[in-house]
C-alpha cells in the first residue's frame, strides 16, 4: 500500500513535471507568436504607412493633372475663338476679293464701251468734217 502510494506520488510528480513543462512550451510558443503578431502588426503598420504617402503623392499628382488640364481646356477654348475669327475674316476677305474682281470687270467693259463710243465720235466728226469741207468746195466753186 505504501508502495502504491509512493508510486502514485511519483506517477503525479512525473505528471506535474510534464505538465509544467507542456506550460513553459506552450509560454514560448505563446510569446513567439506574440512577437510575430508584433512584427505583423508593425509590417502591416509599415505598409499601410507606405500606402497612404503614395495615396498622397497620387493626389497631388491628380490636382497637378486636373489643373494643366483645365488650362490646356481654357487654352484650346481661346483657339477655337481664334480660328473662328480667322475663318469669318477669310471668309470676308475671299467675299472682298470676289467683289473687286466683279468691280474690276466691270470697269473694263465700261472702259472698252467708253473707247468704243470715242472711236464712234471721232470717225462720227471726221465724216462731218468730210463733209463741210465737201460743202464749202462746192460753195467755193459756185
Amino acid at each position: 500500500r505504501e508502495h502504491a502510494a509512493a508510486q502514485a506520488r511519483v506517477d503525479a510528480l512525473e505528471d506535474l513535471a510534464a505538465a509544467q513543462a507542456k506550460v513553459v512550451q506552450l509560454r514560448r510558443a505563446s510569446a513567439d507568436a506574440q512577437s510575430q503578431a508584433a512584427q505583423a502588426r508593425a509590417a502591416s503598420m509599415a505598409q499601410a504607412e507606405h500606402r497612404d504617402r503614395e495615396i498622397a503623392s497620387l493626389r497631388e499628382a491628380l490636382g497637378m493633372a486636373q489643373t494643366r488640364v483645365s488650362q490646356l481646356l481654357s487654352e484650346n477654348e481661346a483657339l477655337q475663338a481664334r480660328a473662328a475669327t480667322a475663318a469669318t475674316s477669310d471668309a470676308r476677305a475671299r467675299e472682298l476679293e470676289r467683289q473687286l474682281l466683279s468691280a474690276k470687270a466691270q470697269a473694263k467693259v465700261q472702259l472698252d464701251h467708253a473707247a468704243f463710243v470715242q472711236r464712234q465720235e471721232v470717225a462720227a466728226r471726221k465724216a462731218l468734217e468730210r463733209q463741210i469741207a465737201q460743202l464749202e468746195a462746192r460753195l467755193s466753186s459756185s
